[in-house]
């Protein structure tokens, strides 16, 4: 199955709308893995397609992204994070 998203794609973008945190959290119940960059409220969810969602402040900025059946597409057992230096 082809994934609905590259990992990392666009994350070189997120300093340039104000996002300064990043926290994960996977829901084994529903499979879902839910990424959150703010705490900002949510005013907005938009569907990219059928399983990946963004949720907008009242600025349109991402507040999070919400991938469903993410079991599917990555390996939500594990997590890795690389700094590439500038």
């Amino acid at each position: 199955m082809t994934p609905p998203f590259r990992v990392g794609a666009g994350l070189n973008l997120l300093s340039t709308f104000g996002i300064r945190i990043m926290e994960l959290k996977y829901f084994q119940d529903t499979d879902t893995l839910l990424v959150n960059f703010s705490d900002r409220q949510i005013v907005e969810t938009r569907d990219i397609n059928e399983v990946v969602l963004i949720e907008l402040d009242a600025d349109g900025r991402v507040v999070s992204v919400t991938i469903e059946h993410a079991g599917e597409y990555i390996s939500v057992s594990s997590l890795s994070y690389e700094t590439i230096p500038a």
